[in-house]
């Protein structure tokens, strides 16, 4: 995501794509996988940053960031120069919480900075833009997966776009908690919906299903596969037939 695209997503930053940031708790994890898929939804947290003064310092200036109160340039500094002035940038040796072991370990730097600020940045509009489609869902249900179609498209998510082209699928079915976009780092995938006048209109394919080889040749990338916004906000499936509720949302 350039800069320019990242003070478009800001324009584009919906109410519900705060309070879903906001909302989150707080927790440590030494590696990035440690907090797994959907439990980003439920707490903010920043890989090998272990002290609550830092990693609540660092939350508020994600939230001013995505709030729109201080732009991308400002807010790496912000974050440059308080993580500076904590001691936490760069290369350095410490305690791994989990072992015991000293590890020589990456701290602040440019790329971990940016990586904050977007990767929080997509989960909190992606969210705010799910409650938002499946607030008007009774007017537009039906769906479709579209990729930016440029150079930088990952090839998954390009064969993803290729299965939508011309083509829907209802907003209930199991294929939007796993596949609703972002799909991976710097993902710019996203969703449009349609009415029932739109599909006749436009004589768009509506899609049963989709073949789980398909699935299984293009699923998200490690850790991705997910959809923040449905861990906040679930559909009213109360009018759907039980077994297909019970695809989407197994009952433990």
């Amino acid at each position: 995501m350039n800069n320019n695209e990242l003070i478009y997503a800001l324009n584009l930053t919906p109410e519900n794509a705060l309070e879903y940031f906001q909302e989150k708790g707080y927790t440590f994890s030494w590696k990035w996988d440690e907090l797994w898929q959907q439990e980003h939804s439920h707490a903010f947290t920043v890989a090998k940053m272990m002290q609550l003064d830092l990693l609540q310092d660092t939350r508020n200036i994600v939230n001013s960031f995505i709030k729109g109160d201080v732009n991308y340039k400002l807010a790496m500094l912000k974050l440059e120069n308080r993580l500076r002035a904590k001691g936490w940038w760069g290369m350095q040796e410490i305690e791994n919480p989990n072992t015991g072991e000293i590890e020589n370990v990456q701290l602040g730097s440019p790329w971990r900075l940016r990586t904050i600020l977007e990767t929080n940045l997509i989960t909190s509009i992606s969210a705010g833009k799910y409650k938002t489609q499946l607030d008007n869902a009774d007017f537009a249900p039906w769906w479709q997966y579209s990729d930016q179609e440029d150079e930088r498209v990952r090839r998954k998510h390009r064969a993803l776009g290729l299965l939508f082209k011309n083509a829907v699928l209802h907003y209930t079915h199991p294929f939007w908690k796993t596949y609703y976009p972002p799909n991976d780092w710097g993902c710019r995938c996203f969703v449009n919906t349609f009415t029932d006048y739109d599909v006749r209109s436009q004589k768009l394919i509506i899609l049963k299903d989709i073949p789980q080889i398909f699935l299984d040749k293009n699923k998200p990338g490690k850790g991705w596969a997910y959809n923040p916004g449905m861990e906040k906000w679930k559909p009213d499936l109360s009018k759907y037939d039980p077994d297909l509720v019970n695809l989407i949302f197994p009952q433990k």
